[in-house]
């Protein structure tokens, strides 16, 4: 049940998202390149560029927009009461929404990428790599795609935040989608000062750790054991990602289910 309920939020979304993908598709590797391949064409590379740009702060406003109401419309408003009848569990229906957002989202990082590179290796000459040894190669391999993991685990934690502040504001009997929003609000400023004490202490340990002599050793034996040094580092991102999601998701799949309150 839960491919169906993913199958069908892509077929909903899908017309929000194909036509912008379609226009930077079309603006970025094909319009672009002409305009800036031809001289006498600095109008319209100043134009398409323009439209370019635009299309990607649409595209970023969209996927805001899109991924709140979504979750909210269909599954904290009067339909919630149809959604929640259907024989799936309150985490399928959140997963339902979930895993359709973070593909569209990853999709729009990807296109912004495969649309500006090209540019950027023609205005910058290329992309030169240089690594020092199969072990560096393999350490720093292993590092970038426990990167794109943790990426596409904070921007699912980012969407579950969303959901997270919309289900408490259905704790409140009035002006619910104003209570997600006062939420989402107090809780950023929580975390933010959490964060910002976090850095803090970090840097006061790093400060120690370096007046003892640690960071030395320690880059000392990350150079020796290049592999060994990547793979701790990725799976350390990527291990604390997935706890924050996995934090996000049970505590909104407890409130849908225990604390619900649809209007």
């Amino acid at each position: 049940m839960l491919g169906k309920l993913i199958k069908y939020e892509f077929r909903a979304t899908a017309r929000y998202y194909l036509p912008i993908f379609a226009a930077m598709i079309l603006l970025g590797l094909v319009l672009l390149p002409i305009a800036a391949h031809f001289q006498g064409l600095e109008f319209f590379r100043r134009l398409f560029t323009g439209l370019y740009t635009l299309a990607i702060v649409i595209l970023a406003v969209m996927t805001l927009v899109v991924t709140i109401r979504r979750f909210y419309t269909h599954l904290l408003k009067d339909e919630g009461y149809l959604m929640f009848t259907l024989p799936v569990t309150a985490g399928q229906n959140i997963l339902g929404k979930l895993i359709p957002a973070v593909v569209w989202a990853v999709v729009s990082i990807v296109l912004c990428f495969v649309t500006l590179l090209p540019r950027e290796i023609a205005e910058g000459g290329g992309i030169h790599l240089h690594l020092a040894g199969p072990d560096v190669a393999a350490g720093a391999a292993i590092l970038l795609v426990c990167s794109i993991v943790t990426v596409i685990l904070l921007i699912a934690g980012e969407i579950l935040f969303f959901y997270l502040c919309m289900a408490i504001g259905q704790l409140f009997n009035e002006h619910k989608f104003l209570a997600a929003v006062v939420t989402f609000l107090i809780l950023s400023v929580v975390f933010n000062i959490v964060g910002l004490t976090g850095a803090r202490s970090a840097v006061i340990f790093g400060t120690g750790f370096v007046r003892d002599g640690g960071l030395e050793s320690l880059l000392t034996w990350a150079t020796a054991h290049s592999l060994s040094a990547g793979l701790i580092a990725g799976l350390a991102m990527v291990v604390i990602s997935l706890i924050i999601c996995l934090i996000l998701f049970f505590i909104t799949r407890w409130l849908l289910n225990r604390k619900l309150n649809l209007s």
